[in-house]
C-alpha cells in the first residue's frame, strides 16, 4: 500500500473530525480500483470525497475551503509542481515530502509547509494532528504560504526581471 493509504489510514486513529477531499485523477485505472476498494466505507459515507477536476478559474475559490493540503510526492516536492504552488498560493497548510538537494528554495520547514521524506507516512499523520490541534501553529502557516503568492505572480516576475534588465544596460 502507498504512503498516501497509509496517511490516510492513519488518520483513522485521529479524535479530530475531518474529511477528506482528494482532487485530481488517480496515476491509473487499476490504482484508481485498489484504492475505491481499500476506502469503500470512508467513500460511501463521506469521509473521503473523490473530485475529479476544477476549472482553471474555479480552483482558487475551492481550494479557500481547506486548512490542510497533503502531498505525498514519491520522489519529493519539485520546483515545478504546480499542485504544491496552487496550495501555497491559496494560503492552504501544505504537508509535503521532499528529497535532499530538490525541495525548492521557496518551501520553509515549518515556516510555510511542513516537510517529511517521502514514505514517512507516519510523520505525516503526526503533522497533521500536531496541526489540528495547534491552531495558531496551523493559521501562522496558513498566512505564510498566502505570502508566496508574489512569489509566483507573472507581473511582479515581469517587472523584477524588467528592472534587472535595466540596471544591466
Amino acid at each position: 500500500i502507498d504512503c498516501l493509504s497509509k496517511v490516510i489510514d492513519g488518520l483513522e486513529c485521529l479524535s479530530h473530525r475531518y474529511t477528506i477531499t482528494m482532487l485530481g485523477r488517480f496515476i491509473s485505472y487499476e490504482y484508481e480500483q485498489k484504492f475505491k476498494d481499500h476506502f469503500r466505507d470512508l467513500i460511501e459515507n463521506d469521509k473521503i470525497k473523490l473530485v475529479d477536476y476544477i476549472d482553471n478559474s474555479e480552483i482558487g475559490q475551492f481550494l479557500q475551503k481547506f486548512d490542510i493540503g497533503l502531498l505525498p510526492f514519491s520522489h519529493g516536492a519539485a520546483p515545478n509542481r504546480s499542485s504544491l504552488i496552487a496550495l501555497l498560493c491559496a494560503g492552504i497548510c501544505v504537508v509535503t515530502t521532499y528529497k535532499k538537494g530538490v525541495t525548492p528554495s521557496y518551501l520553509e520547514e515549518g515556516v510555510n509547509c511542513i516537510l517529511h521524506e517521502p514514505d514517512d507516512a507516519q510523520g505525516m499523520i503526526e503533522s497533521i494532528s500536531l496541526l489540528l490541534d495547534d491552531e495558531n501553529k496551523l493559521n501562522a502557516i496558513k498566512k505564510n504560504s498566502k505570502k508566496l503568492t508574489k512569489t509566483f505572480d507573472w507581473d511582479i516576475g515581469a517587472r523584477t526581471i524588467a528592472k534587472y534588465y535595466d540596471k544591466s544596460l
